[in-house]
């Protein structure tokens, strides 16, 4: 990671996902670069289901666009 400068932007071991048997499926891997890290707003577990059996990310940045 350190050598393609990336940086991680979930803590490792966030569930994403539930079975009825009690397993869990965990993601360690949402990566940016440096730069765009350091423009993160928030970077969390999706707060809707729509009946998929994992949960999605949500990623948003503030990054200003010169018009």
């Amino acid at each position: 990671m350190a050598d393609r400068s990336l940086q991680s932007l979930l803590l490792v071991g966030v569930p994403i996902f539930k079975s009825n048997m009690g397993q869990i499926l965990i993601i360690d891997f949402i990566f940016t670069t440096l730069g765009l890290a350091s423009k993160l707003v928030k970077c969390a577990i999706w707060e809707y289901k729509y009946g998929l059996d994992y949960r999605a990310i949500y990623t948003s940045f503030w990054v200003d666009i010169d018009t």
